[in-house]
């Protein structure tokens, strides 16, 4: 089962150079939010890996804790 919890705009986006990220419409709007954006060149596809393959322990980590200690706040627990 996943919780999606919204923590806020990311402060750093890391993509891949697709199309849907090079357009100008997507650096224009991370701009006006404030989040920096990085594209990683594509030699270098694998870097978003590790970046992915720490989702699932955190993510995981917070539901057990969540679970199990439910006064915290969310702040807390993360």
């Amino acid at each position: 089962m996943w919780i999606d919890i919204y923590l806020g705009l990311p402060e750093l986006i890391i993509y891949d150079a697709g199309l849907q990220f090079t357009a100008v419409e997507f650096s224009e709007s991370t701009r006006q939010v404030g989040t920096r954006t990085k594209c990683v060149p594509v030699k270098a596809y694998y870097s978003i890996g590790i970046i992915e393959r720490y989702y699932e322990p955190l993510r995981r980590a917070y539901e057990i804790i969540t679970k199990e200690y439910l006064r915290l706040s969310k702040d807390h627990i993360l």
